[in-house]
């Protein structure tokens, strides 16, 4: 499996196109799911207020902000991965 590190070789154009994987629901969040719906949608909600500042920042040319908000997104995407959400891998024949 990739690193997060190898996401940014995941676009097309010479680099590999990849999917999700499925997310395995774990006993844990079964037996308080309302609890894990709530931490699970923090979590979105999170991932999108800092997607949506970065892409502000793009669109302004803010260099300073964008290297902060991309080294933010890719601590919490890190801190999914190891949680087991955002894993992903690699499409056979979408190598270029």
């Amino acid at each position: 499996m990739s690193t997060l590190d190898e996401r940014e070789n995941t676009e097309k154009g010479g680099k590999r196109m990849v999917r999700t994987l499925p997310t395995k629901i774990k006993e844990y969040e079964l037996k308080d799911s309302l609890w894990w719906m709530g931490r699970h949608k923090e979590n979105l909600s999170y991932m999108c207020i800092r997607i949506d500042q970065l892409l502000k920042a793009m669109e302004e040319d803010d260099i300073d902000r964008i290297e902060s908000l991309s080294m933010i997104i890719r601590v919490a995407l890190k801190n999914l991965n190891d949680s087991g959400i955002g894993l992903y891998q690699v499409l056979p024949g979408e190598e270029e």
